[in-house]
């Protein structure tokens, strides 16, 4: 068993400026900026003899190449105690929110759940076990116009997420080109 993703990359400027929004801050993990990216779809444990399958599935998605926008934060759940700090895409981007789908769509037609959760895209930066609501609040209210240079989107990849010595570590399994228009 493999537990799988397929998640959007981020160039380095765009790790560069949200590292800058890191900040000591008590109950607060903040997420290695090497392990962040923008998650489409979580397959959770795969068995090994479903890992062709999906690949092949993938391979066969089509959608242009796109600029996303990175801004904004926030935190999950927007309701109750905050457990999940985030950077945003703004609107996106509609082959954003097109690609997403169509993997999907193609990952469901595998047997797949996408769960019952709509899917909302965000770059987690922090875990937020101990930090007071309070705390958050002022830190999105500082941080609140965050906005850095858009990505460039050409591919997706599918990753594998693995657990050494208590840090996750995220190893490619394959890169899945977009088109250029």
């Amino acid at each position: 068993m493999q537990r799988l993703f397929v998640a959007l990359d981020l160039p380095e400027y765009t790790l560069e400026a949200l590292d800058q929004l890191t900040e000591p801050m008590r109950g607060l993990t903040w997420s290695m900026p090497e392990n962040r990216h923008l998650t489409l779809f979580f397959l959770g444990e795969t068995p090994e003899e479903r890992i062709e399958a999906v690949r092949v599935a993938l391979r066969s998605i089509s959608v242009a190449a796109f600029f996303m926008p990175v801004q904004g934060v926030g935190y999950f759940p927007p309701k109750g105690r905050p457990r999940v700090l985030w950077a945003g895409v703004g609107n996106g981007h509609p082959h954003l929110f097109q690609l997403q789908h169509r993997i999907t769509d193609t990952l469901f037609g595998l047997g797949f759940d996408p769960g019952e959760r709509a899917w909302q895209p965000h770059i987690t930066l922090a875990r937020c076990g101990g930090a007071s609501a309070e705390a958050i609040r002022q830190y999105i209210k500082k941080h609140r116009d965050f906005e850095t240079a858009p990505v460039r989107v050409t591919e997706f990849h599918l990753y594998a997420s693995e657990r050494q010595g208590g840090r996750r570590f995220y190893p490619l399994v394959e890169t899945f080109k977009l088109t250029d228009v």
